[in-house]
């Protein structure tokens, strides 16, 4: 496995963008909604619905969470395939050149009570 370089970076973000990916001139905005399921003493369980290039994929989760009086804190890692979002990764050169089939996602979120 090699670390792409600034222009190979550059490039997989023009590609995934294309009409044949993302069609982001079409879709210019991944959308995602989440709805808690399920909640206990430290876990979350959630329903995603992303809207990804005109389509909707449900996705289900589980995020941990620590509140205060004054914060909440969430967090969640989650793999998720191009094809749990009606997508198919970007390939070129008979798949010689490929994206991933699998995104791995973080989510990190601190929210404070306003003044």
């Amino acid at each position: 496995q090699s670390t792409p370089s600034a222009a190979d970076i550059e490039g997989t973000r023009h590609n995934m963008a294309s009409d044949r990916v993302l069609d982001a001139d079409a879709y210019p905005r991944i959308q995602a909604h989440i709805r808690a399921t399920a909640v206990d003493a430290e876990q979350l369980r959630l329903t995603m619905e992303v809207k990804v290039a005109g389509r909707t994929a449900r996705l289900p989760l589980v995020a941990r969470y620590a509140r205060s009086t004054a914060s909440l804190a969430v967090t969640a890692q989650f793999s998720v395939e191009h094809a749990d979002l009606g997508l198919e990764p970007y390939s070129v050169l008979g798949g010689a050149l490929r994206v991933a089939p699998r995104m791995d996602v973080e989510v990190d979120l601190q929210m404070t009570a306003a003044p």
